[in-house]
């Protein structure tokens, strides 16, 4: 998604409106499942899915709606992270979960699939270990190695800024 919002901004520019065209217009297409192997803990499954979105950012998991079940300890952006999946679904779904986003209903949606966490790996099922996969980082699109192994610290990271 990241890669097409990039190729609509360089030809129709940079603005918040060519990022969600560009982002509707990737997501209403005909899109690749990923086959995933996660594990959560002591839990382990194989999935398939459009696309998997972690973050731990309580705000804006609000503002969609999005918010997972609240089953560890800590909420997303203190002590666990938040993770959605999109399930393979149609078109007319896709353009209703797109409605639900827009309103702020995204976890009524038929199609996601949230949970928390503290200790996430996810691997790609075809993949051989140690392959690289393109992954979008803080909005970067970046290549990682595989598995990907996502931890929350104890600990927040404090950041300074200099003036």
């Amino acid at each position: 998604m990241l890669q097409d919002r990039e190729a609509w901004k360089r030809r129709f520019g940079r603005s918040r409106g060519v990022a969600f065209l560009a982002g509707c217009a990737t997501l209403l297409r005909a899109q690749r499942r990923l086959r995933l192997h996660i594990e959560v803990g002591d839990t382990v499954r194989d999935v398939q899915t459009l696309t998997l979105i972690l973050g731990n950012n309580r705000l804006q998991l609000e503002r969609l709606g999005a918010e997972p079940p609240d089953t560890l300890a800590g909420t997303p952006g203190h002590g666990s992270m938040a993770a959605l999946m999109l399930k393979p679904i149609g078109t007319w779904a896709m353009l209703r979960l797109l409605l639900h986003g827009a309103l702020g209903r995204l976890g009524e949606a038929a199609g996601i699939e949230s949970f928390e966490f503290h200790h996430l790996v996810v691997r790609p099922r075809l993949s051989p270990e140690g392959r690289e996969i393109t992954v979008a980082y803080d909005g970067e699109v970046v290549r990682l190695r595989s598995p990907i192994d996502i931890l929350v610290l104890d600990r927040p990271l404090y950041l300074l800024q200099t003036v």
